[in-house]
Formats: C-alpha cells, sequence, structure tokens
C-alpha cells in the first residue's frame, strides 16, 4: 500500500510580484488558538500564484514589491502556503504581463456574484454564488451550533421578492447584523445551498448586507409572526 503523500516545503525559490493582498481573516485552530491568514495574489512573466500567508511578521510583503521565497508549501490545488519555516526577500523588480496581473488581482478581488431573482437562485445548482435583492418576511432569534467542533452563531431570515421566497442563513458575525422584518434589502455573494430538499442561501466571508430604499414598484406581503 502506498504511503500517504505528506506535503513538504520548497527549498527552491520561485520570483513574483504582489499583486493584491486581502485583508487578515481570523479563524481557530485545532488547538482553540485564535489565528490569522492573508491571501496573496502574485504574478511573475509566466503564471501566477495563490498564497496563504500565516506568519503576520513578514512586513516586507506590499502590493507591487517582487519577492523570492523559499521553504513555502504547495497544496495538491497548486496554491502554497507560507508559514514560520518560509523565507522571503526583496528583489529586483520583474516584468509582469498585464493579462497575468488581472488575473492574480481577481483572486483576491473576484467579481460579485451575479444579482439574481430569488425563483432562479433557488433553482440554481449547490455552491452557486448569487446575489440577491428582497424583503425580509421573517426573522429568527440567533442560534447557536456545533460546526467543525465549534460553536458557530446563525440567524435564520425569510426573503421575499416578487418572484418567490427563500431561506437565509447568516453565519458568524452575520448574524448579529442589524436587521429587522420589513427591510429591504441587498445582499451580495451567498452560497446556494439544500436543506430537507428546499433551496436556502448562507452567508460567505464576502458577503456584504445593506438596508435599501424600498423599490416603488416592490410589494410584498409582510407577516408579523406573533401577531393578528
Amino acid at each position: 500500500m502506498a504511503s500517504k503523500r505528506t506535503m513538504q516545503p520548497y527549498t527552491k525559490p520561485f520570483k513574483a510580484t504582489v499583486v493584491a493582498i486581502a485583508p487578515p481573516r481570523e479563524f481557530i485552530n485545532n488547538n482553540g488558538e485564535k489565528k490569522s491568514m492573508i491571501l496573496l495574489a502574485f504574478a511573475n512573466s509566466e503564471k501566477v500564484f495563490k498564497a496563504s500567508l500565516y506568519n503576520s511578521k513578514m512586513t516586507c510583503i506590499k502590493e507591487g514589491s517582487t519577492l523570492a521565497v523559499k521553504n513555502y508549501i504547495t497544496k495538491p490545488d497548486g496554491s502554497l502556503i507560507f508559514n514560520q519555516a518560509t523565507s522571503i526577500f526583496l528583489t529586483q523588480p520583474l516584468q509582469v504581463p498585464s493579462k497575468l496581473k488581472e488575473e492574480a488581482y481577481s483572486i483576491v478581488h473576484p467579481p460579485e456574484a451575479e444579482l439574481m431573482a430569488i425563483s432562479k437562485a433557488a433553482s440554481s445548482p449547490v455552491n452557486t454564488p448569487v446575489s440577491l435583492k428582497g424583503f425580509i418576511t421573517q426573522d429568527e432569534s440567533p442560534r447557536s451550533v456545533n460546526v467543525a467542533g465549534r460553536t458557530t452563531h446563525v440567524r435564520g431570515l425569510t426573503l421575499e421578492d416578487s418572484t418567490s421566497s427563500i431561506k437565509l442563513s447568516l453565519w458568524r458575525e452575520q448574524s448579529e447584523t442589524s436587521l429587522k422584518i420589513g427591510d429591504f434589502i441587498s445582499a451580495t455573494n451567498l452560497t446556494i445551498t439544500k436543506f430537507n430538499n428546499a433551496a436556502t442561501d448562507g452567508t460567505t466571508s464576502r458577503t456584504v448586507i445593506k438596508v435599501m430604499n424600498t423599490p416603488f414598484n416592490w410589494f410584498v406581503t409582510v407577516c408579523m409572526l406573533g401577531t393578528t
């Protein structure tokens, strides 16, 4: 039986220019410790690179700087991991083709998901990224659930437009968003899931929710639960 392949650091350096840097994203590791990760996008004259930085002390990493990197880890999907063992040095600037710069930029700043009518979103395949607009017609109290062994907060809404309605789950910090029944909102970069064979939407790390003015031609019936 073949042994399980492990990810080993590459000692041969590569050179590339930093095209885009995402804001730090906090997470809890397997030891229950709070850590942060920064998503990076590089490009050189031949290809683009996606990297996850787990060493916040690497202050030389700035957009536009050209770096030589060694002792990084390559994941099965081709993306890179920079950790405490990774060495990074400033080096001479490179000429990077515009097309590769644009491709690298889109790794950190992908275009927003398509704005859809709720009926279309509800019939889309699982994991389809969507953006929606509609009225909040139901609002559940936040609750705690277990996700990968950790307590996570989630809040359920029902969002309705002129075509249909859909359940919307607000995860983690999004569950604390100041919203109420009757608000007309836009919600970007959601992901379609299935629960009990019904389509639902969930927020992602890229989701932005805004309360908007009600369009004059939008009308739905808002059910105030617990009232007569």
